[in-house]
């Protein structure tokens, strides 16, 4: 069975690639359901949000992705994702990272990772000791999570191997079920 999205929403207090830190919310969609959001039109739904009208915000989001996060930068930005998390998985038996462009998760998990459930037997502790440890070396990732996302243009290459080298070499976990 075939699913098509009609509409997604996304709202952040801070989304930094889009704006700079300051409030942000977004939804779209196809167009027959936008297209009763349209405010030229008498018979428009209106949309209420935390986030509406703040035209610095989108001022900002205009040249943030016409001036510096321009298609090259995103192009640039999805290949270093993909190629940290290449290395990443490489050294590391025991912690397997899953993700797309920049957006990348550790799992605590030998081997490779072929659905959820095998993500959900993962010691929770060893999540929270990999977030304190990070911590530690200097590496803020969400708690909970461990997300690595190095989205920002300013995250280089030299950044990006500091991270790789002050993440954790885990040892080989003992056998049991994939």
């Amino acid at each position: 069975m075939a699913v098509a999205t009609a509409i997604a929403v996304t709202g952040r207090p801070k989304v930094m690639v889009f704006d700079g830190g300051m409030s942000f919310g977004a939804f779209g969609g196809r167009r027959d359901i936008m297209d009763r959001y349209d405010p030229r039109c008498a018979d428009a739904l209106p949309h209420a949000g935390t986030f509406n009208n703040n035209v610095l915000t989108m001022a900002a989001g205009v040249a943030g992705l016409t001036e510096l996060f321009t298609p090259a930068a995103a192009a640039a930005l999805f290949v270093r994702g993909e190629t940290l998390r290449a290395r990443l998985n490489a050294p590391s038996p025991a912690m397997q990272w899953t993700g797309l462009g920049s957006l990348l998760t550790a799992h605590f998990h030998q081997g490779a990772i072929r659905c959820p459930a095998v993500i959900a037997r993962a010691d929770p502790g060893l999540r929270e000791l990999f977030h304190l440890g990070m911590l530690d070396r200097g590496f803020y990732l969400a708690p909970g999570h461990d997300r690595a996302q190095p989205r920002s243009r300013r995250c280089g290459a030299g950044r990006l191997r500091r991270f790789r080298r002050r993440v954790p070499r885990l040892p080989r976990p003992a056998a049991g079920p994939t």
